[in-house]
């Protein structure tokens, strides 16, 4: 809430709006509602939403500002293909660039961004093919070790749903590895071990940023919707983190990959008012070399 007070941009950006913040906005709508007001003449002179949902529906048929969106019948389209991606519509270009499913949506929409704003797509495209395109702790791959591990930020069950999609279409066995946050919305956890069981074939319970809670609380929460979703054999409980994610390289074939959900770029864990250093990179890389 007021990140953005006195300040004023050209373009805003939507990319979707699923569940989080509940503790603090209380609903679904409330939260469209709070971030609805970036989309307003007090913030921003125009939009582009990428409509995947019926929020984003919501916010583009509601905009009191000039905006475009992305999506099929709308001013732009995107579709990945095997070199990168093409966006079509009211401007057109094509990245050829080694990009995930994720990562493409988030790149396709600041180009497009861009392009409202009135940069030349010709120096769009070479800007965006020359950049580097990993984000810290967004799918990041720790190392070449076997099998591979990949840190991610997914904290909610639609970033897990996300995250895991994406790996499971590229490798035979998926093992994930996930927590919740204490002191904040509870509501979400269950749907996360929901969301981590459809695509994990392995999945390991842990802890996170506890906070003021219990942690054997929250993992059992997470451990009871798992259990409905998939068979006990395929779920192990490792409360410390670290230990957790040398589990999973034990546990994980060679030709398989291991998703970390939650730590992402973070470089601490909050527990009891502390926060405590903490490294998921570098843990996870000395578990490979382990």
């Amino acid at each position: 809430r007021h990140r953005v007070d006195g300040m004023h941009f050209e373009v805003a950006g939507f990319t979707n709006l699923s569940r989080d913040h509940l503790d603090d906005f209380g609903s679904m709508d409330d939260y469209l509602s709070a971030k609805r007001e970036l989309f307003t003449n007090k913030f921003s002179d125009s939009a582009v939403i990428s409509v995947e949902d019926d929020f984003a529906k919501q916010l583009l048929e509601s905009l009191e500002i000039a905006g475009v969106g992305i999506g099929d019948g709308l001013q732009y389209q995107l579709q990945k293909t095997d070199h990168g991606l093409k966006i079509t519509g009211k401007q057109n270009l094509e990245l050829k660039i080694e990009i995930g499913p994720l990562m493409a949506k988030n790149l396709a929409l600041a180009v497009i961004m861009l392009l409202e704003a009135g940069f030349d797509a010709r120096e769009l495209t070479t800007a965006a093919e020359a950049m580097e395109i990993q984000v810290p702790g967004r799918l990041e791959l720790v190392g070449p070790g076997l099998p591979h591990v990949y840190v991610d930020y997914a904290h909610t069950p639609a970033a897990i749903d996300a995250a895991g999609r994406e790996l499971k279409s590229k490798y035979p066995e998926l093992t994930i590895v996930f927590g919740a946050s204490g002191d904040r919305d509870p509501g979400k956890r269950s749907e996360m071990a929901v969301a981590a069981a459809k695509y994990g074939d392995i999945l390991v319970v842990t802890d996170q940023h506890p906070r003021s809670e219990d942690p054997a609380l929250i993992r059992k929460t997470l451990l009871d919707a798992a259990l409905q979703q998939a068979n006990s054999d395929r779920i192990f409980e490792v409360a410390d983190p670290a230990e957790a994610i040398a589990k999973a390289v034990n546990i994980t074939a060679s030709g398989g990959a291991i998703l970390w959900c939650g730590p992402g770029h973070l470089t601490y864990r909050e527990v009891m008012g502390q926060k405590l250093p903490f490294d998921a990179i570098a843990v996870a890389r000395k578990a490979l070399e382990s």
